[in-house]
């Protein structure tokens, strides 16, 4: 399992998800104003500076159901969590812990199930979290199964990847977003702060001055408060008519390392095809 770069762009979420028609009793979406656009585009950097980011979804994959609670090191390009498959009542059939960057995904293969955590590992079980420090990273290709990172394939790997692209080692450009259509959907106050919710950018092209964008079209959108720290961005998946909701929370003292880079550093994560592909 390989380490690469994580540099994305906030427009490349949208090429994890399918453009679908859905309806709306929100307030009338609006183009960005200047502020607004500033806010949004400094969220994702945001989430690089906070470094580690708590993470939870549901997913329904075409009947099968799904729960994650985890975290994602934007530092590193690091996830690594807990995913469980529910049944009809929504408890817990299995679980498998999983780790992934931009490339590459894994389930933990040490331990069956995932919290028969070897003796002789410093992890720590927990009931309703995945176990820290992440189990076999001394040995990621004998602890871990996996193989590329393909959103195309799986809706468990398009939310990896969502995840993976919501930080950004600096702010997006604030004229570039609304250029692209970006929307402002709707604010609500919460408690003493207040929260924004933007949707896009969902053009392909640059939209022009007065062009209206269809808030249709949009198939992200970006639950923002008032400092820009995103607590919740929402995918539309291919043939669904719900959102897809990824809620990101503050991950404490939390530190996941950086397995994939000590793998590549000490060559563990690479391949016999790597190896022979090198020479």
């Amino acid at each position: 399992m390989k380490r690469i770069s994580r540099t994305t762009q906030l427009a490349a979420v949208l090429s994890l998800t399918a453009v679908t028609a859905c309806g709306s009793s929100d307030p009338e979406p609006r183009p960005l104003t200047n502020e607004e656009a500033e806010l949004l585009a400094i969220s994702r950097f945001n989430n690089f500076d906070a470094g580690t980011r708590g993470v939870q979804f549901s997913l329904n994959d075409f009947g099968d159901r799904y729960s994650f609670e985890g975290w994602f090191d934007y530092i590193t390009g690091t996830g690594y969590g807990e995913l469980s498959l529910l049944d009809n009542d929504g408890a817990v059939q299995e679980s498998s812990l999983m780790l992934w960057n931009e490339q590459v995904v894994g389930y933990y293969a040490a331990g069956e199930p995932w919290n028969e955590i070897p003796e002789d590992s410093d992890a720590e079980d927990t009931e309703s979290q995945a176990p820290l420090p992440i189990p076999g990273t001394d040995e990621l290709d004998a602890a871990w199964d996996g193989g590329p990172l393909d959103p195309s394939a799986s809706r468990i790997h398009t939310l990896f990847a969502v995840v993976g692209s919501l930080g950004s080692e600096r702010p997006d450009n604030p004229l570039l977003l609304q250029q692209g259509g970006a929307l402002w959907l709707s604010e609500n106050a919460e408690g003493s702060g207040t929260f924004t919710l933007f949707g896009g950018p969902a053009a392909e092209e640059e939209v022009t001055a007065g062009e209206e964008i269809d808030p249709d079209e949009i198939t992200t959108r970006f639950l923002i408060d008032e400092a820009g720290v995103m607590s919740e961005a929402e995918v539309l998946l291919s043939g669904d008519e719900e959102w897809t909701t990824i809620v990101l929370s503050e991950a404490g003292d939390v530190d996941l390392g950086d397995p994939f880079g000590e793998a590549e550093t000490t060559g563990q994560g690479n391949s016999d095809d790597d190896r022979d592909a090198g020479q």
